[in-house]
């Protein structure tokens, strides 16, 4: 296993550096000057450091990986807010404090594609987003022409040891020299979990293969379509069965739901002969075959299943903010999940939300 890497400090001017690590070589490759650091946030940079790296250091499988701040399928910033182009600052992923910038899901598409089309045509094995609450159906959605299998968190996620993920690859390999892309994407997985700094926190992380996103999407803008074309008395049910519950799965302050936890309390409250039941267990169903690896450790995370999706538990964030970025955005755009979260927040303003 050969590692390149961008590191990048925090919050100072100091040096940017590309550096090559393999079993038993460590080289310097490139370090910039203390006037030219090269911004992590811009599109561009991220590109190009991939690219470099792939060219430079060859190989028969990729695991790309991004460790810093990341806040799911929006950004955060006022740039993004209303024209969802440039996000300065932002925490999509990638944050770069020194110059309050970041990647949003329209960047990362448009850097995933650059490296699809410089292997000519074949898809990165592995995207790992060692950030927080990236476990997201939007943003698998968003990576779904150009990644195989992603691995990240729906919820907060913590930088994990690379070491242990080093170390439990090595014993992988030394069993099987030629380990499948699945079988190292557990290994990620599982380095979380065996890292003794994290003993003691809340951990949910996942692996989808994205192959099978397509049908999970159907299902959804599915499920969506019989929830607002369905009667009134259905629309309530629905609506009231989830504003009622204090126990469904949130994250990143109520703004994103568990996809699987979402249909279960749809089969609570509707009947089974119900085309709402039926769809949210399609839902289900399919969430099986892309969510293939799954992990939760701790108290925080019950009904983590592996992918969030957006649900606002307020109408403040979707009315006033997110509803720009999120018709921008691949499984946005002509679907019926965003005219239900439309239809979804009026009702919480109205119900004084």
């Amino acid at each position: 296993m050969n590692w390149t890497l961008w590191l990048r400090p925090l919050n100072n001017g100091s040096y940017s550096s590309r550096i090559y690590l393999s079993e038993n070589t460590y080289n310097l490759e490139w370090s910039s000057s203390y006037f030219s650091i090269p911004n992590t946030g811009l599109e561009n940079n991220v590109t190009n450091f991939y690219k470099w790296a792939i060219e430079t250091y060859p190989a028969e499988h990729y695991a790309l990986f991004i460790n810093g701040h990341g806040s799911g399928t929006f950004s955060s910033d006022n740039a993004s807010l209303f024209s969802y182009k440039a996000p300065k600052p932002s925490k999509a992923i990638g944050y770069d404090n020194y110059y309050n910038d970041s990647l949003n899901l329209l960047e990362l598409k448009r850097v995933y594609n650059e490296i699809f089309n410089l292997l000519n045509g074949q898809k990165i094995d592995i995207v790992c987003y060692d950030s927080c609450i990236m476990g997201m159906l939007e943003v698998a959605y968003q990576l779904k022409d150009y990644v195989n299998l992603y691995v990240s968190s729906e919820a907060s996620a913590f930088t994990m040891d690379m070491s242990i993920f080093s170390n439990k690859f090595k014993s992988l390999y030394s069993i099987n020299p030629s380990p499948s892309p699945i079988e190292v994407a557990k290994t990620i997985v599982d380095s979380y979990f065996e890292d003794s700094t994290l003993y003691n926190t809340s951990i949910t992380m996942s692996v989808m293969d994205l192959q099978n996103i397509k049908t999970v999407a159907e299902n959804v803008n599915g499920l969506a379509y019989y929830i607002g074309t369905g009667t009134v008395e259905d629309a309530n049910n629905f609506f009231n069965s989830i504003l009622r519950s204090y126990n469904d799965q949130r994250f990143s302050g109520n703004l994103y739901i568990d996809l699987y936890d979402l249909c279960d309390l749809i089969n609570i409250n509707f009947l089974p002969s119900n085309d709402i039941y039926t769809t949210a267990s399609m839902v289900k169903n399919s969430l099986k075959n892309l969510v293939v690896y799954q992990k939760n450790r701790g108290s925080s995370y019950p009904y983590a299943h592996g992918v969030s999706i957006v649900f606002p538990k307020f109408s403040y964030d979707w009315l006033v903010y997110h509803n720009n970025q999120y018709n921008k955005i691949d499984f946005g755009v002509n679907n019926n999940w965003s005219i239900l979260i439309n239809n979804w927040t009026k009702y919480l303003y109205q119900n004084g939300y």
